[in-house]
């Protein structure tokens, strides 16, 4: 199998396992919710929309991200998605816009939650090209210095998003530390905001590895002028896994969505168990008639 062909099985198998998963979330978070998450609510089923939209324009454009040397270049082929040329540099912006979103998004969550606890609820028409080139080669400027701007303000914003992770992520803990000691709340809405916080560095871990950490080491090899196609293509990968694992920290650590999914599952597997013995008595039924 080629590297295009798999890619588009991967990234749209991806795509249909990111709605399902956040279709799910999205259910959950309107009626299985805990009473007193308040506000924060409707800021994970923005999340959720939001991860859903971000699948299907995947699906859609499915964009390739190609590296070699000091370059990096992300693809929107009409031989892959069959678009209308003139539609690729539009899906190839929504696309680096959404991934730029999805980066930001997490530093939202943790300024939410600190306010929460303060007390507030071939053809070269075929395809669209956006990337940089740090040293082209064949001209007399070595420095593209219109690359470099641009990858230092990325990393400026990484650097600031990760920032305000880390600041706001210790405020959160100490908030609940404050409501631990003073319990001057219920104990049920203590622990409702240990889980959310639990789910919140779990789904912080989980873009750090998928997208921060992918990212961060294909600009240093482009920087050293090192970089090789693998690399791009492990960062268009992973960014199609984080949008699949992204619900699952809220799913798995909040105890309201979790006995959910257990209850939904013992229902479907009670009724495949009862479907199966009533198979089984039938087939049991006719050999004993068969025997008489």
């Amino acid at each position: 199998m080629s590297w295009d062909s798999f890619h588009i099985v991967f990234i749209r198998c991806c795509g249909i396992a990111a709605l399902l998963t956040n279709t799910l979330m999205f259910h959950l978070i309107c009626y299985k919710s805990p009473k007193n998450l308040g506000a924060y609510k409707y800021l994970m089923l923005y999340f959720a929309i939001f991860e859903g939209l971000y699948a299907i324009l995947d699906m859609i454009a499915l964009p390739d991200s190609i590296t070699l040397r000091s370059a990096l270049l992300t693809v929107v082929s009409s031989r892959k998605n069959h678009m209308l040329e003139v539609l690729l540099p539009v899906f190839n912006v929504l696309y680096w816009t959404s991934y730029g979103i999805s980066l930001a998004l997490i530093d939202v969550h943790f300024v939410f939650r600190k306010a929460i606890l303060n007390g507030s609820d071939s053809n070269i028409e075929e395809f669209d090209m956006m990337g940089f080139y740090i040293y082209p080669e064949g001209i007399e400027q070595r420095v593209n210095w219109n690359s470099v701007t641009a990858i230092i303000a990325i990393s400026a914003n990484v650097g600031f998003s990760e920032t305000i992770m880390c600041v706001f992520g210790i405020k959160c803990y100490k908030e609940i530390e404050k409501l631990n000691s003073k319990k001057t709340r219920s104990n049920q809405y203590q622990s409702v905001q240990k889980q959310l916080f639990l789910a919140l560095v779990l789904q912080t871990i989980i873009p750090l590895i998928l997208m921060y950490l992918p990212s961060g080491v294909l600009l240093f090899f482009c920087f050293t002028d090192q970089s090789f196609e693998l690399f791009g293509r492990i960062m268009s990968t992973t960014a199609a896994v984080h949008r699949v694992l992204d619900p699952l920290p809220n799913m798995f650590v909040v105890n309201k969505y979790r006995n959910a999914l257990t209850s939904y599952c013992g229902t479907i597997f009670c009724l495949e168990s009862n479907v199966t013995k009533g198979v089984t008595s039938g087939t049991d039924a006719t050999s004993s008639l068969e025997m008489k």
